[in-house]
């Protein structure tokens, strides 16, 4: 048994007022709405419980706000909730997937967009739905998805209860349905300190607009606004007769565009439609991938609809051989009739490879060919490593002693602008860093690429092939003569406590921090600027060390400290409260005050 929740008295109205007719609920933040909303489900749940075929409908705006009003059901009855976002792939459900979902739920939370699309392509219908829910319903105007459910099926004249929220102001009201309107603000504040007139006065004033509210919404209650206008007749679309599903105008762009993502397509090739209007003569063409059973389609009008008219064309044609179903949904494997003497078929059309068109092929599916069109992206991944495992080989058999595969070569000669899935990126980060001087980009990559899969010997040994005179030493070749009194100029003692290191030669300090411009005999020049100057005292403890790394690295760290992680980085207040307001749908507003010099800014949530 669930427990009974109490409603105040505006609540109570509102859910008589909902229950016989379509309504909109106008009340501020924080008033329950949403829980006039469940309890309408309440009153609902014996038309929508299974084996029932109606379910209930409840549209949200934003993918947030799906869980958050899901939860909110759950919390208030005992129906079977199930939730849909864009990001579930509902766009490739078909008829029989949606089916089987409407099966299994009696509560169906949802983004406006999903509903619209499932009712253009009917697979939801309107009888079908018992009570459709509006969150936020002041949306409902131009071509939001509200508003199209709205204009484009006539919901008020179905057999569906309808019930919206809405926190706009008056000026906000939807103006082309028949709706009662109720509106109430209850406010209840504890009065515990006496004497504070200017604080009374305030609350009594603020509970003095609620009933204003009130009455002034009541009495927009009796006043019926204009019939709902039947925008199919005025606006071209097309209607398939058997399954009901409808393509309009402003629908007709988005189904070519997803016409064309069913085309055969790679990682090289995404197949889109191209449009070339020619605003003199009124005219629009569109051209489809070359996949497509269509290729161009022409119309003329006006210019500011030219597109969604000739997308609007190609759906009519699309539909009227085969290539789209009767839901208006791209027909996969769209099949093309075979003939005895293996002429082409006019009907459907595909591009085929160059190096395939002297082969004489015996009548084949369309499906198989599809396949054909991914062999020259194929063919050319093979191509680039076989080049990788050659440019390999040409390194010499003195490299050969390491294992580097072939695929980390050709990562190290790809560049970003090749767009593929990775790049020489941060092998040339880890070659820079390893060489520590600027050489060309790929040369860098390929030290990187056998620095992370062979180590340093590799990496000396990979240099020495490009005819670079090195030698891979663990210790000092010379011995350094100071011929200079270095605590003239640094203070050796505190820097070596900052870096929790004591120099065996102060020298290399002292050249560490010797600018160019600043000439002292017996030293040699090294930072340029700042950054350069923390890479020189880390070359100093390295030299120093005799090339121990590791002690490298702890003098290093405690400059770097403390590490910013994301455990440690502090988030800016302003994104922080940004997304605690999103997440919970609260508004908010800020104050600005400029007082005695002092500027203050006050948000209110």
């Amino acid at each position: 048994m669930r427990a009974p929740v109490l409603l105040c008295r505006y609540q109570l109205e509102a859910l008589e007022r909902a229950m016989s007719g379509n309504t909109v609920v106008f009340l501020d933040t924080g008033a329950g709405k949403t829980l006039i909303a469940g309890m309408l489900l309440r009153a609902y749940a014996h038309r929508v419980r299974k084996p029932a075929r109606d379910f209930a409908v409840f549209l949200v705006p934003n993918r947030v706000l799906v869980e958050q009003q899901a939860r909110v059901v759950e919390a208030h009855t005992d129906l079977r909730v199930s939730k849909f976002t864009g990001d579930m792939g509902v766009d490739f459900w078909n008829a029989t997937t949606w089916r089987r979902v409407v099966d299994d739920a009696e509560v169906l939370v949802m983004t406006p967009q999903i509903l619209l699309d499932n009712l253009l392509h009917s697979f939801f219908r309107l009888q079908d739905i018992a009570l459709l829910i509006f969150d936020e319903c002041h949306r409902a105007k131009g071509n939001y998805p509200y508003a199209c459910i709205l204009k484009h099926f006539e919901v008020l004249k179905a057999n569906t209860n309808l019930y919206g929220s809405s926190l706009e102001n008056a000026k906000g009201y939807p103006n082309y349905t028949r709706h009662s309107y109720i509106a109430q603000l209850i406010w209840e504040y504890g009065w515990r300190q006496r004497g504070d007139a200017k604080a009374h006065s305030k609350i009594e004033k603020f509970l003095g607009s609620g009933q204003i509210m009130r009455e002034a919404s009541l009495r927009l209650a009796s006043s019926m606004c204009q019939p709902l206008q039947n925008t199919l007749c005025e606006e071209d679309h097309y209607h398939v007769e058997s399954t009901g599903a409808i393509v309009t105008m402003n629908s007709s762009v988005k189904s070519i565009y997803f016409f064309c993502l069913k085309l055969p397509s790679d990682e090289y090739f995404q197949p889109l439609p191209r449009f070339s209007i020619d605003k003199a003569f009124g005219t629009c063409t569109l051209y489809l991938p070359k996949s497509s059973p269509v290729q161009t389609v022409n119309t003329e009008g006006e210019v500011s609809v030219l597109k969604k008219a000739v997308c609007l064309t190609a759906c009519r044609e699309l539909h009227a051989i085969g290539a789209l179903t009767d839901y208006l949904l791209p027909e996969l494997g769209f099949p093309c009739e075979e003939e005895p003497d293996i002429e082409p078929c006019t009907s459907y059309s595909v591009e085929l490879p160059p190096e395939l068109c002297r082969l004489v092929m015996s009548p084949v599916s369309t499906n198989t060919l599809f396949i054909f069109s991914i062999i020259p992206s194929v063919m050319y991944r093979i191509q680039c490593l076989l080049l990788s495992a050659k440019l390999k080989v040409q390194l010499g058999p003195r490299m050969q002693q390491f294992a580097i595969p072939a695929l980390k070569v050709l990562e190290a000669v790809t560049t970003k602008e090749c767009q593929e899935e990775f790049s020489q990126e941060s092998l040339e980060t880890l070659g820079d860093s390893f060489l520590n001087k600027r050489i060309a980009d790929t040369v860098e990559a390929l030290i990187g690429a056998y620095l992370s899969a062979a180590g340093e010997q590799a990496a000396f040994l990979f240099l020495k092939s490009l005819g670079l005179d090195i030698e891979f030493h663990s210790k000092i070749l010379f011995e350094r003569k100071i011929v200079i009194n270095y605590e003239k100029f640094i203070n050796v003692r505190s820097l070596e406590i900052i870096l929790g290191y004591e120099f065996k030669d102060p020298s290399f300090l002292m050249e560490a921090l010797t600018h160019g411009s600043y000439q002292i005999a017996g030293t040699t020049a090294c930072y340029q600027v700042l950054g350069d100057a923390i890479e020189s005292i880390a070359a100093a403890i390295y030299f120093d060390s005799k090339f121990d790394k590791e002690v490298v690295w702890r003098s290093m760290k405690r400059l770097l400290e403390p590490l910013a992680t994301p455990d440690t980085v502090e988030c800016d207040p302003v994104e922080e409260l940004q997304e605690f307001c999103d997440g919970k749908s609260y508004s908010k507003s800020y104050t600005k005050t400029h007082k005695d010099g002092v500027s203050s800014v006050v948000a209110e949530v």
